[in-house]
């Protein structure tokens, strides 16, 4: 496994602070490290960021499914009337 791609899917992505990274690495400063990885760090999405996407889109979902559910009986109901 190549060096950036250890630690932009390993390492990065599990959230190892960039201290340990650059010292794996083997950087002679931290600064080094946040220069080298800036692509991988800066385009990264927050789990939390995820998250919460994920927990508003099922809300809406939830909501179209629930108008569609109601529109459903509504058209029955004057169908049957």
């Amino acid at each position: 496994m190549e060096r950036k791609t250890f630690v932009s899917t390993v390492l990065i992505y599990n959230d190892v602070p960039m201290e340990i990274v650059s010292e794996l690495l083997g950087h002679s400063s931290l600064k080094i490290s946040k220069d080298k990885m800036y692509d991988q760090i800066a385009f990264r999405p927050s789990i939390n960021w995820m998250r919460s996407e994920v927990k508003e889109f099922s809300k809406k979902v939830t909501a179209w499914i629930g108008i569609a559910i109601f529109l459903r009986r509504f058209e029955y109901n004057h169908q049957t009337n």
